[in-house]
């Protein structure tokens, strides 16, 4: 009986000491018995029970104070402490849903026996808070960036230094006709490219890892079944101690900007062809209309002075003072001869205008439109036309059925005149055939026939008929049917055009009525 009391003083003495230690220390601390009972507890636990609760903790047991479920799960802790002798940290929740970190420990007497359990638990609700939230912004960030990767417009991929890919994006993976990433795993470049392609890309990623430096190449590949080029960057790969275990790349496919810009390209010498050609073109206007304007001004004194001459002749002739009488034919000639002058420089100088014209498309415009008799002005285009006699052999024209449009004189002698070029050439190219030109009275609109049976197009030819500058004829600049195009629509009527190959070929000009 005297040792047990003896023992017991002990204990009280360890749990006195124990008492005065925790009373300093910061956070709940309290310590409890074998049984179950608190023996003790620092200022902190003893307010947040009285505060809280309204209980005691010392005298009583958890379960008189908490909830049972509360209570089982720390008294099922405490027990495990002080019956296994093992420290145990554990997080706890308080009735009031707050987190609290708990560290529990056995007390020991002197003689190593299990006296009873230690605690301290200190309240971690906002770090546990913080760190939900870094957890939650963490995983939206993986899956923002693996967004990014999966779905980025480029290809992205990664090898190892040997050049076996370790991974790519599904852009990448789908190009290459895969059906998911984890195809690309394991593979090399020679088994999605050709194998000179492959060898020019392998070189420069073994040179990215070599030199340990990133690099900026355009490649060329094949991704869905056509060749195409790429923009690549490429960086070594590292580890956390700067040691390069690989390679990352970025490829951007680049072939349409690559296309556009050797149309621009294409476009610019067009564009310094056609200025070119419009210099050139004013130069020889410049040129020639000097000396046709001197000839038009000799036609035309010749035509006011030979009036008086031709009088003197006839009166020379009556009175029998001609030696040598000129043939009715050549003085019938000599006396039409100022006219056919000035209508051939008239002539010439419609040329010119229609070749300015034609380096000159976007100046396509009429003065003014007029009302105009198609007959009158078609017949007067064909009279003006430099046709030799076996030319006007091959004409055939019916302008019985009259009709008028609103139109511009010279623009419409510059359609004519194209579309004779054309028919002409084609009908002596086959070395066959005529020209058949014809009028159309209809409901809604009228319609000028124009067709030859020479040649023929093919469907190839005819679908890029009125493309400004292509052409089909040795002589042709590619402009003459733009030319009649826009003309029309300056009229505000259409073109069109049907041919059969070895056949004809028929323009068809609607004018509005």
């Amino acid at each position: 009986m005297a040792d047990f009391d003896r023992q017991k003083q002990k204990n009280a003495k360890i749990l006195s000491d124990i008492e005065s230690l925790v009373a300093i220390m910061p956070g709940h601390v309290y310590w409890k018995g074998l049984d179950g009972i608190y023996l003790g507890a620092n200022e902190a636990q003893i307010n947040y029970m009285s505060e809280f609760w309204n209980k005691k903790l010392i005298g009583n047991k958890i379960e008189d104070i908490f909830p049972r479920a509360i209570a089982d799960k720390i008294n099922a802790d405490d027990n495990y402490v002080m019956l296994s002798g093992e420290e145990l940290k554990v997080e706890e929740i308080t009735p009031e849903n707050k987190v609290v970190l708990s560290i529990k420990k056995p007390i020991k007497n002197e003689d190593g026996e299990i006296i009873g359990m230690l605690g301290i638990s200190i309240d971690i609700t906002e770090q546990k808070k913080q760190e939900v939230k870094l957890q939650t912004a963490w995983q939206q960030t993986q899956i923002i960036l693996d967004n990014i990767m999966t779905n980025l417009p480029a290809h992205l991929y990664w090898q190892d230094t040997q050049g076996v890919y370790l991974g790519c994006n599904n852009t990448l993976a789908y190009a290459l006709g895969l059906s998911t990433r984890e195809e690309y795993i394991g593979k090399t470049v020679y088994d999605f490219q050709p194998k000179h392609e492959a060898e020019i890309i392998d070189k420069i990623n073994h040179e990215v890892m070599a030199k340990d430096k990133a690099i900026s190449a355009v490649e060329k590949g094949w991704v869905n079944g056509r060749e195409a080029l790429f923009l690549s960057k490429k960086c070594p790969l590292k580890n956390s101690a700067g040691e390069v275990i690989g390679l990352l790349g970025i490829s951007f496919d680049i072939t349409i900007e690559k296309k556009a810009e050797k149309l621009r390209e294409e476009k610019l010498v067009v564009e310094t062809s056609l200025a070119n050609a419009k210099l050139m073109a004013a130069s020889i206007a410049h040129e020639l209309r000097t000396p046709l304007a001197t000839i038009n001004s000799i036609a035309g004194n010749l035509e006011h002075y030979m009036v008086d001459v031709f009088k003197g002749y006839e009166i020379a002739l009556a009175e029998d003072k001609i030696e040598n009488n000129l043939n009715p034919d050549v003085l019938q000639y000599l006396k039409a001869a100022p006219k056919s002058l000035s209508k051939v420089t008239y002539a010439a100088n419609t040329f010119i205008d229609m070749m300015l014209m034609k380096v000159n498309l976007e100046n396509v415009k009429s003065k003014e439109l007029c009302k105009l008799s198609m007959a009158a002005v078609v017949d007067e285009s064909i009279k003006l036309y430099p046709l030799d006699d076996s030319e006007k052999t091959m004409l055939e024209v019916d302008l019985s059925k009259d009709f008028n449009f609103m139109g511009d004189s010279t623009l419409f002698s510059h359609l004519i005149f194209n579309l004779l070029k054309n028919a002409l050439y084609y009908v002596k190219a086959a070395r066959k055939g005529e020209i058949l030109i014809w009028l159309e009275l209809g409901s809604e609109a009228n319609y000028l026939h124009f067709k030859d049976t020479g040649k023929g197009m093919t469907p190839e030819v005819l679908a890029s008929l009125f493309g400004a500058f292509y052409s089909n004829t040795r002589h042709g600049t590619g402009v003459g049917l733009a030319l009649c195009k826009l003309i029309m629509q300056e009229f505000g009527g259409e073109i069109s055009c049907d041919s059969i190959e070895g056949q004809y070929t028929h323009f068809t000009m609607r004018f509005p009525k």
